[in-house]
């Protein structure tokens, strides 16, 4: 029995998705304030937020399944579950500007996600992943 492992929300890691979420949300509020297009206010506010709900993400990992969540967004809409017998291999990948990135390879469904975590971390994700043998591969983070 594997105990269960989670990646919490790293905000140091996360600075740069909160600021460009509240710059959305800012533009939007300009335009509102100034009665410029008040359909774009509204669009830069909603689109600020829910690019803000779908990027912030903790990854918690049981013996029976991995699930991607967002914390968030208080509705288990957004959560991504995978079966840890299904899961074919993960690789972690350094995204070019954009940081650490999991790609899950499963039998009924594959999915890719930004890890905003520390190498310390994804290195401890790493062996838990092993010690359920899921096959991890890592390039270049």
């Amino acid at each position: 029995m594997v105990r269960d492992f989670v990646v919490n929300i790293d905000w140091q890691r996360n600075i740069p998705i909160l600021l460009e979420s509240i710059s959305e949300i800012g533009i939007g509020i300009v335009f509102l304030s100034f009665n410029i297009g008040s359909v774009i206010g509204y669009g830069f506010v909603l689109f600020g937020i829910i690019q803000l709900i779908r990027k912030v993400k903790t990854f918690h990992l049981s013996s029976t399944t991995l699930t991607i969540k967002r914390p968030l967004f208080p509705l288990k809409l957004f959560e991504e579950s995978f079966c840890v017998d299904k899961i074919d291999k993960i690789e972690f990948i350094d995204l070019i500007g954009r940081g650490p990135y999991i790609k899950i390879y499963s039998i009924k469904k594959d999915g890719g996600f930004i890890l905003a975590a520390s190498k310390n971390k994804i290195t401890e994700f790493e062996s838990a992943l092993l010690n359920l043998g899921i096959e991890v591969s890592r390039k270049d983070v």
